[in-house]
């Protein structure tokens, strides 16, 4: 059980700054100039990798010991909940990982269309794992 607790805090942050990220971040990156954008973009990188890398560790440590020693919904559940996690390494490394890398050079509109995207796809999953794990303890 304390190992659901744990997953819950650390993908119920996941999906906040999910969300922040989806509705505010992304989108304002179209109103930094081009004489801003690499500087911008090059802070906003470090400063977010600061913000997502505890919960995400977290996330993946506690959905490896859930399914190790399954809790509330046993086994099932903790497959639901790993492969949620997965789509966000998925979403992450084949899709924001190679946009973020063309945008470090210069700002392109369909690569923040691209991020936009694939965040929506972490944060959906990140808003399920939460609400999924959530139920598991009521």
């Amino acid at each position: 059980m304390a190992w659901l607790v744990v997953h819950l805090a650390a993908v119920a942050v996941l999906a906040g700054v999910g969300w922040v990220v989806q509705l505010v971040v992304y989108p304002a990156f179209r109103l930094v100039g081009a004489d801003e954008w690499v500087r911008y973009h090059g802070t906003h990188t470090q400063a977010i990798s600061w913000v997502v890398a505890l919960p995400w560790f977290v996330q993946g440590v506690s959905t490896a010991a859930l399914l190790i020693a399954p809790a509330a919904g046993g086994r099932p559940a903790a497959v639901v909940l790993a492969v949620l996690a997965l789509v966000t390494v998925v979403a992450t490394v084949l899709t924001a990982v190679p946009a973020h890398g063309r945008l470090a050079a210069s700002r392109n509109a369909a690569d923040v269309a691209v991020l936009l995207r694939a965040n929506l796809v972490r944060t959906l999953a990140w808003t399920g794992s939460t609400v999924f794990a959530a139920a598991l303890l009521v």
